[in-house]
């Protein structure tokens, strides 16, 4: 993986459109909260409850799945940014290293080493 040649094949890529598709995604993701939000709290059945006592159940774990996903949206913007960085970092140099290759994900708060 730290082989010149391949950083260097890298560094050729549409790394800074990939990472401005991620971050599109992202935002395009952020911008659904509106719409989550009023779904969770709309009832409109006789009873008062649509989901017959589950409905704050209910709610939680769509919340914490759509939170999840933010999470995970966050995460590809970060991992997009990295390639970038990677690319910019060491497709100028022949001497790239497992270790350095590695702080640029820890720098960017991927959660991971490349090897994971």
């Amino acid at each position: 993986m730290c082989d010149p040649q391949w950083l260097r094949d890298v560094g050729q890529q549409d790394l800074p459109g990939i990472a401005n598709a991620l971050q599109a995604a992202r935002t395009a993701l952020l911008g659904t909260v509106d719409d989550w939000s009023s779904a969770f709290h709309e009832d409109n059945t006789a009873s008062g409850s649509m989901y017959d006592g589950t409905r704050d159940v209910w709610s939680s774990v769509c919340w914490s799945y759509f939170y999840s996903l933010l999470e995970a949206a966050t995460r590809l913007d970060h991992a997009g940014q990295a390639l970038v960085d990677m690319a910019d970092t060491y497709c100028a140099s022949d001497d790239g290293t497992a270790r350095d290759l590695t702080g640029v994900f820890e720098l960017h708060d991927i959660g991971g080493t490349p090897e994971d």
